[in-house]
């Protein structure tokens, strides 16, 4: 589920911060894809929380995709944070996401 979509500005920066938990498949990807428009219609960077996400599937990888295209060719940038050692983490790392995004573990490493 998508618990949390906070927009806020930081220093004249605005972040939007997207916490998702448990599941996210294709019946979660609509309201992810809903909140990450909405972050990226109003310019800001976004913050995507996938600590306490148990299990991803294609479909949110496509939003994940998407948006973080549309960031990058925008100037701006997407950050996903996971838990190390988590089925997230694999899977962005299996289909190298992190050339696209910057990716960090819960304890701050950069993947």
């Amino acid at each position: 589920m998508i618990e949390e979509v906070n927009l806020r500005s930081m220093g004249g920066f605005g972040v939007a911060t997207i916490v998702g938990s448990g599941e996210l498949d294709l019946t979660k990807a609509d309201d992810l894809s809903w909140a990450l428009n909405r972050a990226i219609s109003a310019g800001h960077d976004i913050e995507v929380d996938l600590r306490n996400v148990t299990f991803i599937d294609s479909a949110i990888l496509s939003s994940l995709a998407t948006a973080g295209k549309t960031l990058a060719d925008s100037g701006k940038r997407m950050t996903v944070i996971v838990s190390p050692d988590s089925y997230p983490l694999y899977v962005l790392n299996l289909v190298g996401f992190h050339c696209l995004m910057l990716i960090k573990t819960d304890d701050g490493h950069s993947i």
